[in-house]
């Protein structure tokens, strides 16, 4: 069984001096995390933390689909996202 991804941001966060960013950032990760898996069950997910300008960058890929079609959100094919400001 592989690790919680609530465990695996902890460590590698206290790991490089960054445990101020651990609570908001296990609990981003383990939404992203389920939402994904929920959507693309039993394939593959990627996650990424990045530390970088004073901020850091949490990304998760999945293996869903593009969406197409009228009216379908183009922002998963965009790379448009989202910004908090912890």
């Amino acid at each position: 069984m592989s690790p919680s991804p609530r465990a695996v941001v902890t460590a590698a966060l206290h790991a490089h001096g960054l445990a101020s960013y651990t609570w908001p950032a296990a609990q981003i990760a383990s939404e992203l995390v389920a939402v994904n898996a929920t959507l693309t069950p039993q394939k593959d997910l990627y996650l990424s933390l990045r530390h970088r300008d004073d901020a850091l960058r949490l990304l998760v890929w999945d293996q869903h689909p593009d969406h197409a079609g009228p009216g379908s959100p183009s922002s998963a094919r965009s790379g448009v996202g989202g910004r908090c400001g912890y």
